[in-house]
């Protein structure tokens, strides 16, 4: 927020003119980035993937209270209301998104399970990605390996004293 003096031609101090900036899209998309994070920090620490994403029916769900009708734990208490949400890329789960506010707090709507679907639509492609990534990467390895030892093979009979 910025509050700004206003002045007439005359330089005489006329009020005051306030300016606010909506932040909110920078924010969510800070908190979007957070939540893959926190998820890709989980699986890298070696929680299984059922653990952290949760993935059972397929279906998205409207959850009242986290820690007692989910089975992932200890890791969601204090948490309350929330919403769950399948990642699929293509016809291929990959994962579940979990939204949740702290609990006693605000439940979540229609319109914040409109906006999770969408990014979980995103965060699932990204994620689709990065798996074929790291094949391609695997299968160059591979490719590489196999290359060299072609050469030692060829190298090794090349140097092989007549008989």
């Amino acid at each position: 927020m910025v509050i700004t003096a206003l002045y007439d031609d005359a330089g005489t101090r006329r009020g005051f003119a306030k300016v606010t900036r909506d932040d909110s899209a920078a924010r969510a998309a800070r908190e979007r980035e957070a939540a893959l994070g926190e998820i890709t920090a989980a699986l890298l620490a070696g929680r299984s993937g059922e653990e952290v994403l949760a993935l059972r029916t397929g279906e998205p769900a409207v959850v009242t209270d986290f820690p007692t009708q989910s089975s992932a734990g200890s890791w969601l208490q204090g948490h309350g209301a929330g919403l769950v949400v399948p990642m699929v890329a293509g016809d291929t789960p990959v994962g579940v998104l979990i939204a949740s506010m702290p609990a006693g707090g605000l439940v979540l709507g229609d319109s914040d399970l409109d906006m999770l679907r969408s990014f979980a639509r995103e965060a699932a492609v990204v994620l689709a990605y990065q798996r074929l990534q790291e094949e391609l990467r695997q299968q160059q390895i591979l490719e590489d390996r196999a290359r060299i030892a072609r050469d030692l093979h060829d190298h090794v009979i090349q140097l092989r004293p007549p008989a």
